[in-house]
């Protein structure tokens, strides 16, 4: 970069950090998270793409140039540097020194201008495969998957440049160690949708694991393999699919029930140990659709009686089959029984019946936490307060300090709705 440009470029960089980035420090250590008008500066100044040749869209800065600039950054939190520090480094630099073509057309523009944020995963011990040139091309044959990161940008990546250990078992260059790489980034993703409640986009990572590692020999394949089936197993069993859970249970424990090695089968008992649990929670299920059917004839009954009994007494009922339904973690059904209350009795000025409703009100948002999708519970629980903010009833001003609660400690999604 010409000198003088480099010299303007880093006046910017001084004053930003300065006027911008340190009055925003205290803000960042309290929410866990940078702003996302700091990311778009970021962007437009160009520090996502600083060591990223300019054919690819980025800066092409050598490395002092680079250090130059990032030495401005030292003036503020690493967090700071921290949101465009891994784009520069291991992002871009593993798929630049042994990416395909393809791979860099794919992923270096939009590392680059930050539309993509890298970071990498560190699966166990490294020992003497760190930095290694094995190493990397393995991070660029991972990275081509678009798996989720492990580090500290964690759920705000794209990209993936992974470290694994294992890898070493394996000539690098051979059709084994690129199954077995992305296999296992597959299966790294999909367990961290697992635990996000995302159980339907868990599915075709962990049966496509399935497919690559198949009836492969070696121990880290077949390992692979049986975290894929135990995993594709709890998916299902969070859709409440609990036939299909059990037959996969059923499948890893006698594939590896038997097995010499210890880790074997430590996931086959673990599998007999879920296929349990899924027994259990498809009997609950059946027990629980036995109690619905008898709350449906107590709405009947209730709609013989006159108002207000009438109405208090169908909400009363509409309320508890949404709490069955949640407890079951079948939280669509709970929705639909909480949408339901609302839509007969959301204008009701009886003030009982109201407390019923807000009280349906509040756990409807809830259940869309507890489905995985907190932002539709935060935007929820926002128009909740802003709703009931007003009510004098005391057990209603009781949900909205317990929605402010949820919402001031899930303030990540402050800015979603």
């Amino acid at each position: 970069m010409d000198k003088d440009i480099l010299d303007q470029f880093r006046t910017t960089l001084r004053r930003f950090v300065r006027e911008r980035l340190v009055p925003l420090e205290r803000q960042v250590a309290d929410d866990d998270r940078i702003p996302d008008e700091i990311r778009a500066a970021f962007a437009e100044m160009g520090l996502f793409g600083l060591s990223i040749p300019e054919e690819y869209g980025g800066l092409g800065l050598d490395m002092a140039e680079e250090v130059e600039l990032v030495m401005e950054l030292g003036w503020t939190s690493p967090a700071f540097r921290s949101m465009f520090g891994t784009n520069v480094g291991i992002g871009s630099q593993g798929i630049l020194i042994d990416g395909t073509e393809e791979q860099k057309r794919a992923y270096l523009p939009k590392l680059a201008a930050g539309e993509m944020v890298a970071s990498f995963a560190l699966t166990a011990e490294i020992g003497a495969l760190a930095g290694t040139r094995q190493a990397v091309s393995y991070a660029a044959q991972a990275l081509g998957n678009q798996a989720s990161m492990l580090d500290s940008m964690g759920q705000q990546a794209q990209a993936l440049a992974l470290y694994d250990r294992l890898i070493g078992q394996f000539d690098s260059r051979t059709e084994d160690a690129v199954i077995f790489a992305v296999a296992r980034a597959q299966v790294n993703k999909a367990l961290i949708l697992f635990r996000q409640k995302r159980p339907a986009e868990v599915l075709p990572l962990c049966e496509a694991a399935l497919r690559k590692t198949g009836e492969r020999p070696a121990l880290q394949m077949r390992e692979v393999s049986a975290r894929a089936g135990l995993l594709r197993g709890q998916a299902l069993v969070q859709l409440q699919r609990y036939d299909v859970a059990i037959t996969a249970f059923d499948a890893v424990g006698a594939r590896f029930g038997n097995a010499k090695e210890n880790s074997l089968r430590d996931l086959a008992a673990n599998a007999m140990s879920a296929k349990a649990n899924a027994i259990g929670l498809r009997q609950s299920r059946g027990k629980v659709e036995e109690s619905i059917g008898d709350l449906d004839k107590q709405i009947t009954a209730a709609e013989a009686k006159p108002e207000p009994e009438r109405s208090r007494g169908i909400a009363s009922v509409l309320l508890t089959k949404g709490v069955i339904y949640t407890v079951i973690g079948m939280h669509d059904e709970a929705i639909a029984a909480y949408q339901d209350l609302a839509t007969r009795y959301g204008d009701t000025r009886d003030a009982k019946l109201r407390e019923t409703v807000a009280n349906a009100g509040y756990l409807h948002a809830i259940s869309y936490h507890d489905k995985g999708q907190s932002a539709e519970a935060a935007r929820l629980l926002r128009d909740f307060v802003q709703r009931y903010k007003p009510e004098q009833s005391p057990a209603i001003q009781q949900l909205v300090n317990r929605a402010e609660d949820w919402l001031d400690k899930n303030r990540q999604y402050d800015s979603v709705g």
